[in-house]
C-alpha cells in the first residue's frame, strides 16, 4: 500500500474536539412565558446507525446555563425534543421533556447539566431532522435562564446556515445562524448523539492548565492516542501557557507510549519565538513527515527543558460526567492525557476523564491499494 500526500502537501488537522479552541459562551435569555431557544439539525447517533429511543427511562439532554434566577413557583422551564416542521422551526409539541419548577432547584447557575427526562418517549434515528428544545412554558416574578450556546462550530466559524438555533422572544421562533451549539443527547442505553458535525462536551468552554518543569514530577505530559488508519504526519501542536524568558520546552512524538516509549521526533523549542508570553494557546511544531500506524499508540508530550515552570492545557470533564464524552470526538475514547517522570518507564493515565487538547496535521493517507492491484483485506503491516 502506498501513502498519497494531500493536494500540495499541506495536510489536514485532526485534533482532540474538530474545533481547535476552546468554545466561546453566546449566551441565550429566556425570561417571559412562551420565550424558548432551539437547537436544529440532524442527529448523529454513537456509531453512526440504527436507532435509539429518549425516555425517563434513562435519558438525558446536555446543556450549559450562564445566570439563573429561577425562584418563583410560578416558573416552569421545559427541555425536551419536538420535531421539525416544514418551515424550518420547531412544531411547538414536546415528544418527550423533563419540567422545572421555580423555586424548586434543578437549574442552577453557570454549570453544566444532564437533565433526565421524566415525560414521553421518542425513538430517533441517526440522521433524522430533531429540534432539541428548552422554552418557559410559564412565568412567574422576575425568572430568568440563560441557556449558553458556542460560537465555535465547524473550523471555528461562528455563523452556520446548517445546523442552526431558532430563538423565540415573544414573537414566535425566528431562524438564527449565529451559535448553533446547544445540547447533545444522552440516550436511555447511554448512547450519545449529537447534532452533526458539532460535538458537544462538559466544559468544552473551559482551558484547564497544569504547571510543569524539569524539576516538578511528573515533568512531562502528553496526549496518548492511535490513528484509524495508515496515515504521515508532519506537524502537530499541543495547547502551551505562561511561557516567560528562556522557559525552552520540547514537543515530543513518540510510539509504544504505553509500553516502551521510543522518541520518534523531538522538537526543541526556544521560549523566545513563541507569539504570546501568558496566553494558554496551540503551540504548532514541525516534523519530518512520519508515518503512523494503526494499533499503535502515539504520544505526543511536551517537557520543559529548564526548572522554569509552563503550564499546559487540557479540557476536564470532571467525575461527575466522565470520559463518555470522548466517544463522539475524533480520537474516541481512547485518547488519554498521560505523564511520566525524568523520561523513564511507560506514560500512565493521569485521570480517564481529561480531554488533552493537542492536535496532528496529515500530509498523507493510505491509498488501500496493494502492489498487485486491488484493496487489501487484511489489516495494516508496517
Amino acid at each position: 500500500m502506498a501513502l498519497n500526500p494531500i493536494a500540495n502537501g499541506m495536510g489536514f488537522q485532526m485534533d482532540y474536539c474538530n474545533i481547535y479552541s476552546t468554545g466561546t459562551v453566546a449566551n441565550n435569555t429566556i425570561n417571559a412565558s412562551g420565550e424558548s431557544v432551539t437547537q436544529i439539525g440532524r442527529i448523529y447517533l454513537e456509531g453512526g446507525s440504527g436507532s435509539k429511543t429518549l425516555s425517563s427511562a434513562g435519558g438525558k439532554i446536555t446543556f450549559r446555563t450562564g445566570t439563573v434566577t429561577f425562584a418563583n413557583a410560578g416558573s416552569n422551564f421545559r427541555i425536551g425534543v419536538q420535531d421539525v416542521a416544514s418551515t424550518g422551526i420547531e412544531t411547538g409539541t414536546f415528544d418527550v421533556y423533563a419540567d422545572s419548577v421555580g423555586g424548586g432547584g434543578g437549574i442552577i447557575s453557570n454549570t453544566w447539566h444532564e437533565k433526565a427526562m421524566a415525560s414521553g418517549s421518542k425513538t430517533i434515528t441517526h440522521g433524522d431532522l430533531i429540534a432539541i428544545s428548552f422554552e418557559m412554558t410559564s412565568y412567574g416574578g422576575s425568572d430568568s435562564v440563560i441557556i449558553s450556546s458556542f460560537t465555535n462550530g465547524y473550523m471555528g466559524n461562528v455563523n452556520q446556515l446548517f445546523p442552526y438555533k431558532t430563538a423565540d422572544t415573544g414573537s414566535g421562533p425566528v431562524r438564527n445562524a449565529t451559535s448553533p451549539i446547544i445540547a447533545c443527547i444522552v440516550f436511555d442505553d447511554g448512547t450519545l448523539g449529537w447534532i452533526e458535525p458539532q460535538p458537544i462536551f462538559p466544559n468544552m468552554n473551559l482551558i484547564t492548565t497544569t504547571s510543569l518543569s524539569s524539576s516538578t514530577t511528573p515533568d512531562e505530559y502528553a496526549a496518548v492516542f492511535q490513528v484509524p488508519f495508515k496515515c504521515s504526519i508532519r506537524a502537530a501542536y499541543m495547547y502551551v501557557g505562561s511561557v516567560a524568558n528562556a522557559d525552552d520546552f520540547e514537543i515530543i512524538l513518540y510510539s509504544d507510549a504505553e509500553g516502551t516509549p521510543t522518541v520518534e521526533q523531538a522538537v526543541s523549542v526556544s521560549a523566545d519565538i513563541i507569539g504570546s508570553t501568558s496566553t494558554n494557546a496551540p503551540y504548532w511544531v514541525n516534523f519530518t513527515s512520519e508515518i503512523l500506524l494503526p494499533g499503535i499508540r502515539y504520544a505526543i508530550a511536551l517537557r520543559p527543558t529548564t526548572t522554569n515552570t509552563i503550564t499546559l492545557g487540557y479540557h476536564n470533564l470532571t467525575s461527575t460526567f466522565g470520559n463518555k464524552y470522548k466517544k463522539m470526538l475524533p480520537f474516541g475514547s481512547l485518547l488519554k492525557m498521560c505523564s511520566r517522570t525524568n523520561q523513564t518507564g511507560a506514560f500512565s493515565e493521569v485521570q480517564s476523564y481529561y480531554l488533552p487538547a493537542f492536535g496532528i496535521l496529515i500530509d498523507a493517507l493510505d491509498d488501500g491499494v496493494c502492489a498487485g492491484g486491488g484493496s487489501s483485506p487484511f489489516a495494516y503491516v508496517s
